[in-house]
């Protein structure tokens, strides 16, 4: 499954029991592929803080403050890259949802890389950029959620090479990216509005996902980004989605140099792996509603 996130994207599977699963049972098998990244400014199921919830209840106003200031709701964006190990393999599960509306669309990052003339990628080798968690961290404490640490900021290749494919892709988002470290203001942003347009613009390297009842979504935040889709007109509507994020092996550098942190512990759990099922009980998932959830669970990414 890890080799097909990596190489085809987001693959979606319909119809699966994963959300019926024990929240421990969800969490072990999302931890076969990596250790779990603990979200720093986000609610979680009471006892399982490496749950990550993206919750908005019939009564948050979100979508409507948010179309009070933009025209669109696309953030394209890789999650939590101000990390300095930023997760890869990521599961993404619905619990509860509106019947239309609330899509996820992808973007593959690597393939937006290879579709960049040899000189322009060449450019962009040896690049680095800021990546901050420092305002997502201010967000979640004026919306009344949790910052669990202190912010950060880490500084990240524009161009990473995958451990295991050595295929590179581009790794910069308007949510997290703050600048080119070492170019001034103008000269950064200029570049960056030409990735981001790059990326926004290439709707044939995209795919949107229809969430249903069952549906999981697996991709790795290393070479894909994602947005979500927010319906001003389906702002009463209920969305809960619970996300386990592997931390993962990544590039240092942009010239194919790379490191892992669990390589071949990742290739042998493939070898090992087992999919269990279980019937979930009442106790388990009471846990996830927002009355026994460690913060507000209004949660961003």
């Amino acid at each position: 499954m890890h080799v097909l996130a990596y190489s085809r994207g987001q693959p979606a599977f319909r119809d699966q029991d994963f959300a019926d699963l024990p929240i421990q049972e969800a969490q072990d098998f999302a931890e076969y592929f990596g250790p779990s990244h603990i979200h720093p400014a986000s609610g979680a199921p009471k006892g399982f803080p490496k749950v990550h919830l993206v919750h908005r209840s019939a009564a948050d106003t979100t979508a409507k403050d948010y179309f009070e200031e933009r025209t669109n709701s696309i953030t394209w964006h890789s999650d939590v890259t101000y990390e300095q190990q930023p997760p890869g393999t990521t599961f993404l599960y619905i619990l509860d949802g509106p019947s239309a509306g609330g899509d996820t669309c992808f973007v593959n990052q690597a393939e937006a890389y290879r579709r960049l003339s040899p000189a322009f990628q060449e450019r962009l080798h040896g690049l680095k950029a800021v990546h901050s968690a420092h305002e997502q961290a201010q967000n979640a404490l004026a919306r009344g959620s949790i910052v669990r640490r202190d912010p950060v900021a880490n500084t990240h290749p524009v161009v990473r090479t995958h451990p295991a494919t050595g295929e590179k892709a581009l790794f910069v988002n308007q949510q997290f990216v703050r600048r080119i470290a070492g170019y001034k203001k103008e000269e950064s942003d200029a570049l960056l509005r030409f990735l981001y347009d790059h990326i926004a613009y290439s709707q044939d390297i995209q795919a949107r996902v229809k969430w249903a009842p069952g549906t999981v979504i697996v991709w790795d935040n290393r070479v894909t980004a994602h947005s979500k889709l927010i319906l001003l007109s389906l702002g009463t509507s209920l969305t809960f989605l619970s996300r386990h994020s592997g931390l993962a092996g990544w590039s240092a550098q942009a010239s194919g140099a790379s490191y892992t942190t669990r390589g071949s512990a990742i290739r042998d759990s493939f070898r090992r792996m087992i999919v269990s099922t279980a019937e979930a009980t009442e106790r388990d998932w009471q846990a996830l509603s927002p009355d026994n959830a460690e913060a507000s669970a209004k949660t961003g990414d």
